[in-house]
C-alpha cells in the first residue's frame, strides 16, 4: 500500500523530472536489504519504502525522499557513505550519514546510550533539519508496525519514548498530523484499556451528537457569511482519545465530567477575516474567560498561526474554535515541510523553526552528563509547562502562562499575600507594573497591611465590618474602584456541621476570606492545593461584587439556586453555592478552577460586561 502511495505521490509534477534518481535509490535499497526481514516477518525493504512514502506525503524535496529510501543501508547493509556520495551526491550522503549516526536511537536498556544518541540527533538536526524529518517519518512507520515486536516491555518502552520525545519533536517542526498519529499509536500501547474505553465513549457521543456537530457547523457558517465573510470551510470533530486522556489527567476527573470535547475549525480567505470572524463569534456567543490565544500576531516557534477561542456555543456546550487562513492550515498540518513544496523563503523559515534546536544544542554546551542532558531535553520538549525553583531548590511546575503571583502562592499563601515585586527576565519589576501589562489597566495600587484584630476567631460578619471600618483607607471615587479584601486568621462563626464558609462578599465593595477554613480543606488525600481554593474563592466573591447572581446584574434567564440565594444552579459554574460555603468545593476543583457558566456570562454581558 505504501509503495502504491509513494508511486502516486511521485507522479506529481514537482517530482517527475527527478524520477530517475528515485528509481535508482529504490533499486539500490531493495538490493541492499535483500533477504532481511522485519520483526513482523515482512521483507525489510517495505520499511524504507514506507518512510519515503510518508516524506512524499509531506511534499518534501527529492533528496529527502531519496534519503528515506536509503536511510538504513549504511547501518544494516555495510554500504559505505562514500558509495552513497558517488551514486546520489554529497547532499544525500550527508543526510544519510546524519540519520545513520542515529540508528541506535531506538529505546535501549542502557539509558546512557539513549542519551548519547539524542545528543547526536540534535547536533545533526542543527546542521540540517531534514535529518529530523526523516527520523520522524521513520519513527511514525515503526509505531504503525509496532505490533510486530513480540516483547511487551520493549513495545511499551518504545511507545513511552515516542510520547516523551518524538511526538513533541513533531509538534516543534509543525508536523501536527504525525504528532497526533504517534500519540494515538503510543497511547494504544501504553494504556490500551483506557484508550479503548475512551474510544467507545467517543463512539457513543459521536452517534448521540451526529446531528449536533453539523448544526453547529451550519450556525457558525451562517453567522459569518451573513456578515459578508468569505468562508472557505467550517469543520467539526470530537477531540482525539489521547488529548482527552491528557485533560482527564490534568483535571483529575473521569471523561463524563469533561465538557469541552468538541473542536471546530474555520478557514477563511485572509488574515483580516480571521479577526472579523472572531469578533462576530464573540459578539454572538459568550467566550470562556482566559481561553483566547492569538497565534497570528505572535506565531508559535514552529511557525504555527491561528486564533484559538473557547465559547459557549449553540446548544449551550463549551466548544473550542480555531480560526485561520487556508495557507495557515496547510502549514499547521505539515509545518516546515510545507515550505519546500510551496517554495517559500527557507531562510526565514529556518529562523522560525530552528531557534528551538539552538536552545537544545546550547544544552550540550553546559557540559551535562548524558542522563542530565536527556532530562533537560525532555523539559525543553514540554513547553506547555513552566518550571520554577524556590530559593531552597525545590522544583515547582506551573502551567504555561502562569504569573509571578501564581509562583508566589504556590510557594506559600503568605508569600502571595505580601508579594509586592517580581523579577521578569532577570530584571526587577513592580508587581503592579506586571498586572498593568496584563490587565490593560493603569494606576493600579496595592495597600497591604497586617493588622491586629480586636477579637479572636471565629468571626461574625458584623465583626468583619467593624474591622474594615477601623482599617480601610481607600474608597470608591468617581474615577477609582476600590476593593477591600480581609484575609481573616480564623473561621466564620455559626458554621453548621458539614457546611463551611470559605469567603463572603458584603457591602458591594468588600469581601472576607477565611484562611483557617481554607487551610483545613487542603488536608487529606486528593485535596486541592491552598492556592487553588484561594483563587477560586476570591474569583467567586468578585462575581458577587459584579452583581452575580441576581444581586445587581439582572438575570437573562432563571438560573438562581432556590436553596441558596445569590448563587447559580448550573452544574460546574464558578457561582455555585458550594464554592462559597460547602465542602463540595473539593469535588469541583477536581475539574480545575471552575469558570463562569454561560448563564452568568450572559448576565454580565447584558449588564455592560465583556
Amino acid at each position: 500500500m505504501d509503495a502504491a502511495n509513494l508511486i502516486k505521490n511521485l507522479n506529481k509534477s514537482d517530482y517527475k523530472n527527478n524520477f530517475k534518481i528515485i528509481k535508482q535509490a529504490w533499486q539500490f535499497s531493495e538490493k541492499s536489504h535483500k533477504g532481511q526481514k522485519r520483526n513482523s516477518g515482512e521483507n525489510y525493504f517495505t520499511h524504507p519504502v514506507s518512510v519515503a512514502a510518508i516524506l512524499s506525503e509531506l511534499n518534501l524535496d527529492i533528496n529527502t525522499i531519496v534519503t528515506g529510501l536509503l536511510h538504513d543501508v549504511v547501518e544494516d547493509c555495510n554500504v559505505e557513505i562514500d558509495q552513497i556520495s558517488a551514486l546520489f551526491g554529497t547532499e544525500v550522503a550527508k543526510l544519510v550519514d546524519g540519520v545513520t549516526k542515529l540508528s541506535k536511537i531506538e529505546m535501549q536498556s542502557d539509558r546512557i546510550r539513549q542519551a548519547e544518541n539524542f545528543r547526536k540527533l540534535f547536533l545533526a538536526t542543527s546542521n540540517d533539519i531534514r535529518v529530523l524529518l526523516v527520523k520522524l517519518a521513520d519513527r511514525t512507520h515503526n509505531m504503525r508496525t509496532i505490533g510486530g515486536i513480540k516483547n511487551v516491555d520493549k513495545r511499551q518502552k518504545i511507545a513511552q519514548e515516542t510520547l516523551e520525545i518524538f511526538a513533541p519533536l513533531s509538534e516543534r517542526v509543525g508536523l501536527i498530523s504525525l504528532k497526533n498519529e504517534m500519540e494515538d499509536l503510543s497511547f494504544a500501547v501504553v494504556q490500551p484499556q483506557m484508550r479503548s474505553s475512551i474510544i467507545n465513549r467517543l463512539s457513543f457521543l459521536e452517534a448521540e451528537s451526529k446531528n449536533i456537530i453539523p448544526q453547529i457547523i451550519d450556525e457558525l457558517r451562517d453567522t459569518l457569511t451573513s456578515s459578508g465573510v468569505n468562508v472557505i470551510e467550517v469543520s467539526g470533530r470530537l477531540k482525539t482519545a489521547y488529548s482527552i486522556w491528557q485533560k482527564m489527567q490534568r483535571r483529575n476527573v473521569p471523561m463524563d465530567q469533561l465538557s469541552d470535547i468538541m473542536a471546530f475549525r474555520i478557514l477563511v480567505d485572509d488574515t483580516m477575516n480571521c479577526y472579523t470572524s472572531l469578533g462576530l463569534i464573540h459578539s454572538k456567543y459568550p467566550n470562556v474567560m482566559g481561553r483566547f490565544k492569538d497565534y497570528i500576531s505572535t506565531r508559535k516557534r514552529n511557525g504555527y498561526q491561528s486564533l484559538h477561542t473557547d465559547i459557549i456555543g449553540p446548544f449551550k456546550q463549551k466548544i473550542e474554535i480555531q480560526i485561520k487562513t487556508l495557507e495557515m492550515h496547510k502549514i499547521a498540518e505539515t509545518g516546515i515541510a510545507s515550505h519546500w513544496f510551496y517554495k517559500q523563503n527557507l531562510e526565514s523559515l529556518e529562523k522560525i523553526n530552528n531557534s528551538w534546536v539552538e536552545d537544545l544544542v546550547s544544552i550540550l554546551d553546559q557540559d551535562y552528563g548524558p542522563e542530565d542532558f536527556l532530562e533537560n531535553t525532555k523539559l525543553e520538549m514540554y513547553a506547555d509547562q513552566v518550571f520554577c525553583f524556590t530559593p531552597n531548590g525545590d522544583l515547582i511546575a506551573l502551567p504555561r502562562g502562569a504569573s509571578p503571583i501564581d509562583f508566589a502562592y504556590a510557594v506559600h499563601s503568605d508569600i502571595g499575600h505580601t508579594c509586592v515585586g517580581v523579577k521578569i527576565n532577570g530584571k526587577p519589576r513592580q508587581l503592579k507594573t506586571f498586572l498593568e501589562l496584563h490587565t490593560y489597566k493603569t494606576n493600579i495600587t496595592f495597600i497591604e497591611r497586617q493588622i491586629a484584630t480586636p477579637s479572636g476567631a471565629p468571626y461574625t460578619i458584623d465583626e468583619i465590618r467593624t474591622i474594615e471600618a477601623d482599617n480601610r483607607t481607600s474608597f470608591n471615587t468617581e474615577n477609582t474602584i476600590s476593593v477591600f479584601i480581609f484575609f481573616a486568621n480564623g473561621d466564620r462563626e455559626g458554621m453548621e456541621e458539614g457546611k463551611i464558609t470559605l469567603g463572603t462578599a458584603y457591602q458591594n465593595t468588600s469581601m472576607v476570606i477565611f484562611e483557617k477554613t481554607i487551610q483545613n480543606n487542603t488536608q487529606g488525600f486528593g485535596a486541592p492545593d491552598k492556592s487553588s481554593i484561594e483563587i477560586t474563592t476570591l474569583t467567586h466573591e468578585f462575581g458577587h461584587l459584579f452583581g452575580l447572581v441576581d444581586i445587581g446584574s439582572e438575570m437573562q434567564n432563571n438560573h438562581l439556586d432556590p436553596d441558596s440565594g445569590g448563587h447559580c444552579n448550573v452544574e460546574g459554574c464558578l457561582m455555585r453555592a458550594q464554592v462559597e460555603f460547602s465542602s463540595g468545593i473539593t469535588g469541583m476543583l477536581g475539574n480545575g478552577i471552575p469558570d463562569l457558566g454561560p448563564e452568568c456570562i450572559a448576565d454580565l454581558q447584558a449588564n455592560g460586561g465583556r
